[in-house]
């Protein structure tokens, strides 16, 4: 089906959307999966990523954490967590040696298999100059930005932080090996999947850009927050993710696409 302004509300009626919604599902369907405090209000990112580097490590009352899910940056934000580890508990748990890895959604099935990935980036831009600063300072200020984004300073960028900026830019073999082990496997997804970025010369887009926000797109008229939803132990499992499906499709159907945009097709 070929996607216009006049039928976007079809996008909401995605298979892969139901089946991200399944695999959450799944993941929160048993306390076993994830860490006691993760579903806690006031347990934060910082402390994830804590949990993820010493349970089971520096308190053996914990078991070791498989997965956390995160942005590609958490690295560069628990360096002092991993310098506390390898100097504190083992040398083998700092940064450079731990073999961390990025892992995309599953494949729902076989099908799938011979798919690339999608990457969507989230940021819609990357810098910005102070709107407030003097009319003499502009320029300056564009020539900055200029400089901080050629060729060579975007690969020292990825080597120094081992992540990607979403510009076409490639890294030598050299800054490669510079990566951590984590760093390679984001330069490898970043480099072998389809890439989408929240931009467009639409207007009807850049009318509505907050509308338009993942996570506002990802409800239904009763529930805000898919993780609440389906977590056990505060809803015992009462929304499904084919209820969340549908309720989401009602939520943006027809009636209420063609009520908020009609005015662009």
């Amino acid at each position: 089906m070929e996607i216009t302004a006049a039928n976007g509300y079809e996008l909401f009626s995605q298979a892969g959307r139901y089946y991200a919604l399944q695999f959450l599902s799944k993941m929160l369907s048993n306390t076993n999966y994830y860490h006691k405090d993760s579903m806690g209000d006031t347990f934060t990112a910082i402390e994830t990523q804590t949990a993820f580097l010493l349970d089971g490590y520096e308190n053996s009352s914990y078991n070791k954490i498989a997965m956390m899910p995160e942005g590609i940056w958490w690295e560069e934000e628990a360096k002092d967590k991993f310098e506390y580890a390898a100097k504190n508990i083992d040398e083998s748990l700092s940064r450079d040696q731990r073999r961390f890895g990025l892992m995309s959604l599953p494949n729902p099935d076989a099908s799938y298999q011979k798919e690339k990935n999608t990457i969507i980036d989230l940021n819609k831009a990357y810098s910005f100059v102070n709107g407030n600063i003097a009319s003499s300072k502009v320029k300056a200020a564009k020539a900055f930005l200029a400089f901080c984004h050629t060729d060579e300073n975007l690969r020292l960028y990825t080597t120094v932080t081992n992540t990607p900026k979403m510009l076409s830019y490639n890294i030598t073999d050299d800054d490669y090996s510079k990566l951590t082990y984590f760093g390679k496997s984001v330069w490898d997804a970043y480099t072998n999947s389809d890439l989408v970025l929240p931009v467009s010369e639409s207007r009807l887009f850049l009318d509505n850009q907050q509308a338009f926000d993942i996570f506002r797109n990802f409800r239904t008229a009763t529930e805000s927050v898919a993780v609440d939803a389906f977590d056990t132990t505060r809803q015992k499992g009462a929304v499904t993710p084919q209820a969340f499906f549908n309720g989401t499709r009602s939520l943006f159907d027809q009636s209420y696409w063609n009520a908020n945009y009609a005015k662009y097709f």
